[in-house]
C-alpha cells in the first residue's frame, strides 16, 4: 500500500489510526513520505510505531526533506526518549510542519526538553501538543523559553494534562 500511495499524487491526507503499525510499518510509511510531497496530513494515532527506535527514527529523518506534511499527529505510540530526541532534531530544521500531536507517549522530561530545544531553531510551529508524557515543571518553562516572542508558547499548565502550543 505504501507503494501505491509513494506514487499518488492526489492523496493529500493519510489517517492510519489504531491500524497496529510497529516499527516496519512505520519505516515503510517513512520512505513514502520521503517520496511524496503532496501528502499534508499523517494521522498515526493509537499504533506502536514508537516501541522499536528504527520506527520513529526513520519518520523522523523522512521528514526532514518532506516540506509538505504541515500535521502529525502521533497519539499514543509508545515514544520514548530516544523518539523524542529524533523529533527535536527533526524539529529544529524541518519547515513545513506546523501541527504536532505527540500527546500520551512516553518521552519523559528529558524527551520533552529535547522537543523544545528543536523548538528553539523552528518559526514555523503553530501547536506542539505534549500532554501524558510525563514532563515536569522545569521541561514545561523551558517550552515557554524555546519560542521567541512573537511566537511565545501560549499555554502549558502546570499539572498534568499538559499542552503546550505556541502561536
Amino acid at each position: 500500500m505504501a507503494r501505491s500511495l509513494a506514487q499518488n499524487q492526489y492523496v493529500r491526507s493519510i489517517d492510519f489510526r489504531g491500524c497496529n503499525i510497529h516499527a516496519a510499518g512505520c519505516v515503510a510509511i517513512a520512505e513514502l513520505i520521503e517520496e511524496n510531497s503532496n501528502i499534508t496530513a499523517l494521522g498515526l494515532e493509537w499504533n506502536s510505531v514508537g516501541n522499536d527506535e528504527d520506527g520513529i527514527t526513520a519518520l523522523a529523518k523522512a521528514l526532514l526533506y518532506n516540506k509538505g506534511v504541515t500535521e502529525l499527529d502521533l497519539r499514543n505510540n509508545s515514544i520514548g526518549p530516544s523518539g523524542a530526541t529524533a523529533f527535536g532534531q527533526m524539529l529544529s530544521t524541518n519547515t513545513g510542519l506546523r501541527r504536532v500531536d505527540l500527546r500520551w507517549n512516553a518521552m519523559g522530561p528529558g524527551g520533552v526538553e529535547v522537543l523544545c530545544a528543536g523548538l528553539q531553531k523552528n518559526t514555523q510551529i503553530s501547536e506542539l501538543l505534549v500532554a501524558g508524557n510525563k514532563a515536569t515543571d522545569d521541561s514545561k518553562n523551558q517550552a515557554h523559553e524555546a519560542r521567541p516572542q512573537q511566537n511565545a508558547l501560549a499555554e502549558i499548565p502546570a499539572l498534568e494534562p499538559e499542552v503546550a502550543a505556541v502561536d
